[in-house]
């Protein structure tokens, strides 16, 4: 699961969310939520259920409980937080989880 944290909260092909650093990702979610990735980079495509935990696990870095990125977004929003603030949408998050995802399936799979 470290490669899967890795990958997800950015390295050299993946990128960051702003405003969020790793050290904030495993104190107040990867510790509490590891469960989440840990079928992330098992395979070369992620299934519908491994991009969901996902996309659960990148609401809870903004510290939104939300089942994807768009309702994490507009309670951000609601909130009177700037655009910088907020998570990326549904479909770009799908696209990081996609990058994360072999990523981390790349360095699995040279483990073995």
């Amino acid at each position: 699961m470290i490669p899967a944290f890795h990958a997800i909260t950015s390295c050299d092909t993946v990128s960051f969310f702003s405003g969020h650093s790793k050290k904030t990702g495993w104190d107040h979610v990867f510790l509490q939520h590891s469960d989440l990735l840990q079928d992330l980079g098992k395979s070369p495509s992620p299934s519908k259920e491994v991009s969901d935990d996902a996309e659960k696990f990148i609401c809870l870095i903004y510290k939104v409980a939300s089942q994807s990125c768009d309702e994490a977004r507009v309670k951000l929003f609601s909130e009177c937080h700037v655009a910088g603030a907020l998570p990326p949408s549904s479909d770009a998050a799908g696209y990081h989880i996609q990058r994360a995802n072999y990523q981390s399936f790349i360095w699995r799979d040279r483990s073995l």
